[in-house]
């Protein structure tokens, strides 16, 4: 491949906004790179993908914080490495699949600085990791750091003189709390989620965050679970994504936690717990809870308002029957019920009484011999 179209492939690599972790990729230095080929419109398979996670020693993960064009005069050695290696182009703007579920050793570097920089660090530790774990068995990935550029971005286009044009990329954010991606599923509360963890500059040590806005849905499909994962924005203008995790066993599914990505906390990822009975229902229902649910991990919090939920809508585009988290049977039924015992009892008993009640076998008549009665004093 010419150094052309390097250059172009890199400016592709910095273009998009999608997640703290966005496309498009640009995956370098495993051997099994040379012979895949990927569709300029659709991307990888994300069993492809996993593929490549699991063959590889080494993952390191390049995330670019700077807007500066990655070309051949600002990052000399990186194009050195890219001509010397084999790699793939993914143009989509999101990937399913965390390379750290499938690959446990996986290094996330956030490139700071001026270009220079940032191109001897990528290629230095890039270099390093192929003497430690052997050449064409590293993984190299490069990505945007959105949050950052994004930021970036707004402050050079507030200082503008011009109006720029806006960038096609940017993810568009809506309001409302129905999450609905067509044909595959559907989530409703009746209020934003609400994510709490702890914070050790506030002065009672929590954060509390209402996710208003939220943006592109995505749906991650396996033999034993489904992920649905939404991308929420803050009020303070970062994003953040929340990961559904739905296993299936016999038959049904159930909501068992939810995993948290942000990028501007430290650790980045948490995965929260349901707490109490985990939501579950046919793989052709959906279910709701007036309740709410409470996800909840040692530091963080999440909790979601009146809660209707299907991650399986089957080509549907509404829910279908739902199951209820409160049962058929609840405590004020029961109470009703055994009040109601209570008073059918005191009735049969007065009826028994009523029906011994017996009047008298003889009567007094001018043809009889008169009633005479003993009294003993």
């Amino acid at each position: 491949m010419g150094s052309l179209a390097i250059k172009l492939i890199l400016v592709c690599a910095i273009g998009a906004t999608q997640a703290s972790l966005g496309g498009p990729y640009i995956l370098w230095g495993l051997d099994r790179l040379r012979d895949m080929e990927v569709s300029a419109l659709r991307g990888i398979s994300d069993k492809a993908l996993k593929d490549i996670y699991g063959g590889a020693n080494y993952v390191i993960i390049f995330l670019q914080n700077s807007t500066a064009r990655p070309t051949q005069d600002l990052y000399p050695r990186f194009m050195e490495v890219i001509n010397n290696t084999s790699w793939i182009y993914l143009p989509q703007n999101w990937i399913f699949s965390d390379s750290m579920e499938y690959n446990p050793n996986t290094e996330v570097n956030h490139l700071v600085g001026p270009p220079s920089q940032c191109d001897s660090e990528l290629a230095t530790l890039f270099h390093n990791a192929e003497l430690t774990y052997g050449e064409g068995k590293v993984l190299g990935i490069l990505a945007s750091n959105i949050e950052d550029t994004h930021e970036i971005r707004k402050r050079e286009a507030t200082d503008a003189t011009t109006t720029p044009l806006p960038n096609p990329t940017d993810e568009p954010m809506e309001e409302g709390f129905v999450y609905y991606l067509k044909d595959k599923a559907i989530m409703y509360t009746t209020s934003a989620p609400v994510l709490s963890f702890e914070n050790t500059t506030n002065d009672d040590g929590i954060t509390t965050v209402e996710l208003k806005s939220h943006g592109q849905l995505m749906v991650d499909e396996r033999e034993q679970y489904i992920r649905l994962m939404i991308q929420f924005k803050t009020e303070e203008g970062s994003k953040l994504f929340l990961r559904f995790k739905f296993p299936i066993r016999s038959g049904y599914w159930y909501l068992t936690e939810v995993e948290i990505e942000d990028y501007n906390r430290n650790p980045p990822r948490s995965t929260l717990q349901i707490q109490g009975e985990p939501p579950s229902a046919p793989m052709k229902f959906s279910w709701h809870c007036a309740q709410g649910l409470v996800f909840r991990s040692n530091s963080s919090s999440l909790t979601l308002d009146n809660v209707q939920i299907q991650p399986y809508l089957n080509g549907r585009n509404v829910f279908s029957d739902a199951y209820d988290c409160v049962g058929f049977m609840t405590a004020p039924i029961w109470s009703g019920i055994g009040v109601s015992f209570l008073v059918l009892f005191g009735v049969a008993i007065a009826i028994n009484a009523i029906l011994e009640i017996k009047p008298p076998n003889r009567f007094e008549s001018n043809r009889n011999k008169q009633l005479t009665f003993t009294v003993q004093e």
